[in-house]
């Protein structure tokens, strides 16, 4: 009975990691963006989802070549970042910079849903997954089942986060990004226009958001409403975050995931993600401080 137990604490730490990897990754997302535009885009786990769901379209009904298919939807994508920062945040930031993330708040909530709605219109209601990037059979671990993509997650979890630390560290660009979120008048001042930086994130963070969907899919798989409690969840990994740190995010991320995990295998399946957000809402109201100040880099 134990060694039973202990094989199953091992399994069930593992999909945890694998789960929390995907809500650290969408909650690094959120923080690279609101770090260098205050622009909260908590639709990125609804993107996420309609880009897998687009690439397994073009797979099922076209026959295309999954990796032909990933190139497609991510430049789409990439467009469509563009416009939707030419078309709505800019004139948004130039207009009401003083209710600037209030307002860009409920823009992005309405960019959600019409995700949401467009993803159902063109995909149903089925679930739906890209075939896995890294086929084959599973490797085991003493007692530890490990899926190919489960592993090819944590490793590109792992290469992106030390990486997204390295290069906003050690890099030019990426003392730019950060001077720009601490000073947007600063960074004008020293000649870095704020605008391109910000749409570079944003188009960075919604590819990054449609890469890290693509690679879970073949695990979970999606609908077009997966994605709302992925970049919930995201978002929750950022608010612990500050906003603006997306190494802790995605360290953040990972622990919500364990929890997850752990509750649905020893307390209630049913109930996990209802149990998950009662825990978190109560350690904020027990220590307010875990939140920080949001927005700060302090």
């Amino acid at each position: 009975g134990d060694r039973r137990s202990g094989r199953a604490v091992l399994n069930d730490l593992f999909a945890g990691v694998v789960s929390g990897c995907m809500y650290g990754v969408f909650g690094a997302c959120i923080c690279i963006l609101f770090r260098v535009s205050k622009v909260v885009n908590i639709a990125i786990g609804d993107l996420a989802a309609f880009a897998t769901l687009a690439v397994a379209w073009l797979i099922t009904h076209y026959g295309v070549n999954e990796w032909v298919g990933i190139v497609i939807v991510l430049v789409v994508f990439a467009l469509f970042s563009y416009a939707y920062d030419s078309l709505v945040t800019r004139p948004i930031a130039a207009r009401s910079s003083q209710n600037f993330v209030l307002v860009m708040f409920f823009f992005t909530l309405a960019l959600s849903m019409l995700v949401q709605g467009v993803g159902l219109l063109l995909f149903g209601s089925e679930v739906h997954g890209v075939p896995a990037l890294w086929s084959g059979s599973n490797f085991k671990w003493g007692s530890v089942v490990v899926q190919r993509p489960a592993l090819l997650l944590i490793a590109a979890t792992v290469v992106g986060t030390v990486g997204l630390g390295a290069y906003l560290r050690y890099t030019l660009v990426g003392r730019v990004i950060t001077a720009c979120g601490q000073s947007e008048i600063g960074a004008r001042v020293v000649g870095v226009n704020p605008n391109r930086i910000r749409l570079v994130c944003f188009i960075g963070s919604v590819i990054a958001g449609g890469i890290f969907g693509i690679l879970v899919s073949p695990l979970i798989g999606f609908t077009y409403s997966s994605g709302l409690s992925l970049g919930t969840l995201g978002l929750v990994a950022a608010a612990f975050a500050r906003l603006v740190n997306p190494i802790r995010a995605v360290a953040v991320g990972v622990l919500i995931g364990v929890a997850e995990a752990l509750i649905g295998g020893y307390v209630t399946s049913q109930y996990q993600v209802v149990m998950v957000f009662a825990i978190l809402s109560a350690l904020i109201l027990a220590r307010p401080r875990l939140l920080g100040t949001l927005g700060s880099f302090d």
